[in-house]
């Protein structure tokens, strides 16, 4: 908005401009408060998440934690699914994205990653111990007990399958499909109409 500050201030400029340049002002300092208050938030829940009591055979538990990591995620790429708008006025530019994913693209990833920093933590030092257990267990079993060094090994590899991230994929998956996809989509179809357009 660097030249339409420049009309401004040299007399230049109307009503509708002020109006876009404020809802502007608006935009950023609503997105400013958002970091402000989710960054620590999600400082918070990693370092609660280090201190979680996990249960490896019910993981349900610690789910809410990345549940919220997925909704900040989906909140983020929801708004990032908006500036495409800005190209149905004219050509597409892509000094009109610049700011938004230059804010948006890290937002998502210290958003996503941050809350689960700390209970991934927790899960993979408690799956260690679990595997120490276990490891303790099967040296303690006579080989000739096929029996019960079949049980050990195999609870061993289930404790080893666990995610350290329990994610749940299918949000994952509609992120990906319902707010991804269709802006990529979209500003692919305006690059092609830019090219077209230029034969």
């Amino acid at each position: 908005n660097a030249y339409l500050v420049d009309q401004m201030l040299s007399g230049g400029g109307n009503l509708f401009d002020a109006v876009f340049l404020g809802a502007n002002v608006v935009v950023w300092v609503l997105i400013g408060l958002l970091f402000s208050w989710r960054v620590p938030l999600s400082l918070q829940l990693s370092q609660a998440g280090t201190r979680a009591d996990v249960d490896l055979y019910n993981l349900d538990r610690v789910k809410p934690i990345t549940r919220i990591a997925m909704v900040d995620v989906l909140i983020v790429a929801g708004a990032m699914a908006f500036m495409p708008l800005q190209s149905l006025d004219a050509e597409f530019r892509l000094v009109n994205y610049q700011a938004g994913l230059t804010v948006g693209v890290p937002g998502a990833i210290i958003f996503f990653f941050l809350p689960l920093y700390g209970i991934s933590r927790r899960l993979r030092d408690a799956k260690l111990a679990k595997l120490s257990s276990l490891q303790d267990q099967l040296e303690h079993v006579p080989r000739t007990d096929l029996d019960a060094l079949e049980t050990v090994m195999s609870h061993m590899a289930r404790i080893k399958s666990i995610s350290n991230v329990p994610l749940d994929l299918s949000i994952v998956w509609r992120i990906f499909v319902y707010v991804i996809i269709p802006p990529i989509a979209w500003v692919f179809a305006a690059l092609v109409e830019n090219i077209v357009d230029t034969f």
